[in-house]
């Protein structure tokens, strides 16, 4: 009975763990590091501006990620990007009718940067460094 109340404990708080982890990553790209299949994860951030980010990952269709962000009183549907690590997403839809957005997170961090949506565009500039509230 102690070693099976020991493993459970140990199971919930490891499952805790990954989960805080994890809150911010829809679909992981790298060999070796699980996505979370058939699930929605909401989380809160809080940027280094102040401002506040909610975010609901939606990764019950894996070959087509989405994250709904909400962020200074508008709603962004981000569509999956492919990335080197971490879960990125981005939309056509910015802040301002010539710039996309693109958000980046990589375990409890994330970053939202803007882009001009031209193929000869330079790289995004970060507007929004976040960190999942806890």
């Amino acid at each position: 009975m102690a070693c099976q109340l020991i493993s459970n404990r140990a199971m919930r708080f490891a499952l805790a763990i990954a989960l805080a982890g994890f809150a911010g990553m829809a679909v992981a790209d790298e060999p070796g590091t699980p996505a979370i299949p058939d699930k929605i994860i909401a989380a809160t951030y809080v940027c280094d501006s102040g401002n506040t980010v909610y975010v609901r990952y939606d990764n019950t269709n894996a070959d087509a990620a989405v994250a709904t962000l909400e962020y200074k009183g508008r709603t962004f549907e981000m569509h999956n990007v492919r990335s080197a690590s971490g879960a990125r997403f981005a939309t056509e839809q910015g802040l301002t009718p010539d710039k996309g957005l693109q958000w980046w997170s990589k375990g409890g961090e994330a970053t939202m940067s803007e882009m001009l949506m031209d193929h000869t565009a330079p790289e995004p500039t970060p507007i929004e460094n976040c960190r999942v509230r806890q």
